[in-house]
Parts: C-alpha cells; structure tokens; sequence
C-alpha cells in the first residue's frame, strides 16, 4: 500500500470489480478517457478484471485509487520495459465526485515516486487529449511534460482532436520532488 496525501494505491480486489465495473460503463466518463465507448456485457467485463488483478508485475502493475476506505479508480503502469526502463501510465478516477478534488494528481505523485525511486524506472509515458484541461494540469503539477502531439489523431465527441504525449523523467522528477519536498519542510 502506498499512501499520498488524500489517496492510497493499494493492490486491486476483486470486490473492486462492482465500481470498475460502473466507471468503465459510465459513457461520459469513458469517452472523456478513451473516446471510445461500447456497451460491454458482464461476463466479457469480469474476463477483463480478472486479466487485470491476474496480470504478471513484470509487465504490468495495476493500483486501485483508495479514498476513505473507497474504490474511486484505477492507476496502470503497463508495458513496463525493465532494459530500457520506461512505461505507460493510464489513470481513471470513477466520476464526477472524485474529480476536481486532487485525487488524481496525488496518485500521479504517489505512484511516480514508487516508479523512479524504487523500481529504477527512468520514464514514464502517458497520452491524454488536448481537449482535457483538467488532465492536462494535473499531469503538468504531477511532473509531466508535453513532448508532442498526434494532430487530429483521434475522432471526439463528432470532431477529430489531438493526443498530447506526455512523460516524466527521472532526473526531472527527483530535482522537482527535492524542490516540494524543501518548500514543505520550511514552512
């Protein structure tokens, strides 16, 4: 378990599977995520959670988003290449209550912090679209930079949208942590 300011990261459950099973058929919150959204039966939904709490750390590591003892979403550190030390992140808080409130960016920070100072990972990647403002300032506050963009790589909500690349870097990172962790201690 990893605790942040307002969240914990702790490993999935299979009892996290009902609110999962809610966030990912929730079509706003999907097409805000993916942009892609079709109606997913029960039994195709558990195969899916249960790649998910059975997939191998090597390559991928799955957190659930634990707020006051609730499931409110999922972090993913997936496609972990350990030889040249990167990965994907994907993020999805279930909702409009738990968005707005932080939860994101602090499990941004948790779980970068577990990447880089204790797996030995040098960087990590993410894709979010241009149009998602508030994604795109929790993942600058969290210590991600926009490395480029795919124009028009992705048809939105009936208009085609860019992708913006992000990554962390781990030399990056570790000078902005010592940067908050300093402010912190003085004040």
């Amino acid at each position: 378990m990893l605790k942040g300011e307002k969240v914990v990261l702790r490993a999935l459950q299979e009892e996290d599977f009902e609110a999962w099973y809610r966030m990912n058929d929730d079509v706003d919150l999907t097409l805000s995520g993916t942009g892609r959204w079709v109606p997913v039966s029960i039994d195709i939904a558990r195969e899916r959670w249960q790649y998910l709490l059975h997939s191998s750390p090597e390559v991928r590591v799955n957190f659930g988003i634990e707020v006051a003892d609730e499931f409110i979403g999922m972090l993913s550190i997936k496609e972990i290449d350990r030889h040249n030390q990167h990965a994907l992140l994907s993020i999805a808080l279930s909702g409009p209550v738990h968005i707005g409130r932080g939860y994101g960016r602090d499990a941004l920070r948790v779980v970068l912090r577990w990447a880089f100072q204790i797996h030995n990972l040098h960087r990590i990647e993410l894709e979010t679209w241009a149009t998602n403002e508030r994604a795109l300032r929790a993942y600058r506050a969290a210590g991600f930079v926009e490395e480029g963009r795919l124009r028009d790589a992705v048809w939105l909500d009936g208009q085609f949208v860019d992708v913006v690349i992000m990554s962390a870097i781990r030399p990056e990172w570790l000078q902005n942590d010592q940067v908050a962790t300093l402010k912190a201690h003085a004040l």
